[in-house]
């Protein structure tokens, strides 16, 4: 069964990710202060809410997401180099909560689009770009256009707009880039991009 541990002192915060999360079998544990350890012993997944909690973030072997009041690129980044896989938006849509749950289990780092983009166009070149070296050899000419479109820090819909197919399309030529690189997310793909991996 998979457990997630919830630092909030607001009780319907705790509902709303309880009701927001579908996954088969999984259960919520509030987090204690009292007994910091026992919280996160076992845990799958901590969910730490930055507006009813103490800001500190449980340390245990599994992954950390933070939801912010107002969630920014500064705040991002600082909690990114704690180790942190998830971020973003406390009042999130429940669908995007969801996704970022899911995201995170899945051994990704999630994102709000915006810090996402800002994040990849701060990575700079390092020498030749992996296009350029062979590395996305294996993508059709339409994936690497896309690679290298997130390289550039655009989100799903600008490269949509600048290629002229839908978000649907970009999607599935991500799914097919993940697939086929073994990236894991479109941070590392722009990474591998940019010759930092």
């Amino acid at each position: 069964m998979m457990k997630i541990t919830v630092v909030t002192d607001d009780n319907r915060f705790f509902e709303y990710v309880e009701s927001a999360v579908r996954i088969n079998g999984c259960s919520f544990v509030r987090y204690n202060r009292d007994k910091a350890e026992d919280s996160v012993k076992n845990a799958d997944l901590v969910v730490v809410d930055l507006l009813s909690s103490d800001k500190q973030i449980p340390v245990g072997g599994c992954p950390v997401t933070v939801l912010s009041g107002v969630p920014g690129y500064s705040e991002a980044v600082r909690f990114l180099h704690k180790g942190v896989k998830g971020y973003g938006n406390r009042f999130m849509n429940p669908e995007n909560l969801n996704q970022m749950i899911h995201t995170v289990i899945s051994g990704q780092i999630w994102l709000p689009p915006s810090i996402l983009s800002r994040l990849i166009a701060s990575v700079p070149q390092n020498g030749t770009s992996k296009l350029d070296s062979g590395f996305f050899e294996d993508l059709s000419e339409r994936e690497q256009q896309v690679a290298e479109l997130i390289g550039r820090g655009m989100s799903n819909k600008e490269i949509a707009e600048s290629m002229s197919i839908t978000v649907r399309t970009v999607k599935a030529h991500l799914s097919s880039i993940f697939v086929k690189t073994g990236c894991r997310d479109r941070l590392e793909v722009a990474l591998k991009l940019k010759g930092s991996m």
